[in-house]
């Protein structure tokens, strides 16, 4: 018997119980209930009228003396009651419509993998058919809410939609609960300084070639005034910005003032994590010449301890005679950097020197060949694909120092270039090697 059938005749059988009590309410309510019931069979909405012509065919067939006239009463009956028992279902293939057109756009914009957007919709039908409803999930909570203020028709929803920061109170259902909420929303807000730039500003001094002292502009600047002094300044918005994903793990490095940005992500989330939001792992390398040199120290202890920062690794350059940066000290922990590296949502950050912005990343491929266990394409291509889901962010800049000294050093990168470039090839000629060797002769 297919569902079809069997949908009917339990259809009949409702009817048939609901005629018997008499009661209207009654009948609605098993009605209602009849077609939660076979919502479950997967019946499309569409195909409910053929309902009413297999019961007025088996009824003529079965029935004597059924009139023409008994098969307009049932006919109208029959329409009536499928008009109540598909409700249920028809809001349910709405939903579902809608919950796929979303999915789409997000799956799309995300870039996410087609096993996860397949894993995803099954669950949205699956919840769907028991509950007549769906949950969603943290990360389409947020993009959701970015989006509706991306398609804004005010100017400042579409201008600051990829920057809005969403807290998820779905849980809160008492109303005098609502209200501490949205108090603590309006102390949450001054704890991410609105109103106010903090800045981390080394104040440069350099000796040019010729012996003359030269002092950066802005840092002199900056810090030659007074407190309580006013100054214009511009402002910009920027994309360098944490996860929308407080679970998500971050890998932050940020030598010297290279740092500020990262504290600010630091700070937003001792804020939220105080409202109760669960955290993901969160790295940072940081690095400087010696302890004097520590910029945030002390804070970044605390946060490490309050679990605000899961691991802190930093590089004296200049505290012993053996001279570490950040780069190396990530070489050092290859394992710890491809395990943040490899999950499907960790968002990378680099902030200061481009030199040492290149250099890190010049170790990712070599930790992502070594621990990962990929050709160079493939190590190429995952970061690449990192970039375009918009997780593998750079905030960096390049200082001119020294002219001779930086034509030195422009030769040194190049002549390193070419060596590393000339040692890609020769690795590549020699696997082509192996393998033609491997193959045995054919005649």
């Amino acid at each position: 018997m297919d569902y079809l059938s069997l949908h009917l005749f339990q259809a009949l059988e409702f009817l048939v119980n609901c005629l018997k009590s008499g009661s209207s309410d009654e009948m609605l309510r098993e009605l209602r209930f009849l077609g939660q019931v076979h919502g479950s069979a997967d019946v499309p909405t569409c195909a409910y009228p053929a309902i009413t012509d297999c019961m007025i065919a088996l009824m003529e067939k079965h029935i004597p003396d059924f009139t023409p006239e008994l098969s307009q009463g049932w006919a109208t009956l029959m329409e009536r009651v499928i008009n109540v028992i598909k409700l249920p279902k028809l809001n349910d293939e709405r939903l579902l419509k809608k919950a796929k057109q979303f999915l789409e756009v997000i799956a799309s914009e995300q870039a996410w993998e087609l096993e996860d957007k397949e894993r995803r919709w099954q669950e949205i039908k699956d919840e769907v058919k028991a509950t007549s409803t769906y949950t969603h999930t943290y990360e389409e909570l947020a993009y959701g809410t970015q989006l509706a203020w991306r398609n804004a028709s005010k100017c400042v929803g579409r201008i600051a939609w990829n920057n809005m920061v969403v807290r998820d109170r779905r849980h809160v259902t008492d109303p005098d609960e609502m209200f501490r909420e949205l108090g603590e929303h309006v102390r949450f807000c001054p704890l991410l300084h609105p109103q106010k730039i903090q800045i981390t500003v080394g104040v440069l001094q350099i000796q040019t070639d010729t012996g003359k002292v030269r002092q950066g502009l802005c840092s002199n600047y900056l810090a030659g005034l007074e407190p309580g002094s006013k100054v214009r300044i511009g402002v910009r918005t920027s994309g360098f910005r944490p996860p929308a994903d407080p679970q998500a793990p971050m890998l932050m490095v940020g030598p010297g003032t290279g740092v500020s940005p990262l504290i600010a992500f630091l700070q937003y989330r001792e804020a939220i994590q105080t409202q109760g939001t669960q955290l993901g792992d969160a790295c940072l390398y940081f690095g400087c010449r010696n302890h004097d040199d520590f910029l945030y120290g002390e804070q970044l202890g605390n946060w490490q301890n309050q679990g605000v920062l899961t691991n802190l690794e930093v590089a004296f350059s200049r505290l012993t005679d053996r001279k570490v940066y950040v780069q190396g000290l990530m070489a050092e922990k290859a394992e710890q950097i491809w395990d943040f590296l490899n999950h499907p949502q960790c968002n990378y950050y680099v902030c200061g020197d481009a030199k040492m912005a290149d250099d890190v990343f010049e170790v990712f491929l070599v930790i992502a060949k070594t621990v990962g266990e990929l050709s160079h394409i493939e190590a190429v291509e995952f970061f690449e694909r990192m970039k375009k889901e918009n997780r593998f962010h750079a905030d960096v800049w390049g200082v001119q120092l020294h002219f001779q000294q930086v034509i030195k050093q422009v030769q040194k990168d190049n002549y390193s270039k070419a060596e590393k470039w000339l040692n890609r090839v020769k690795q590549s000629t020699n696997e082509q090697a192996a393998i033609e060797e491997s193959q045995p002769l054919s005649v």
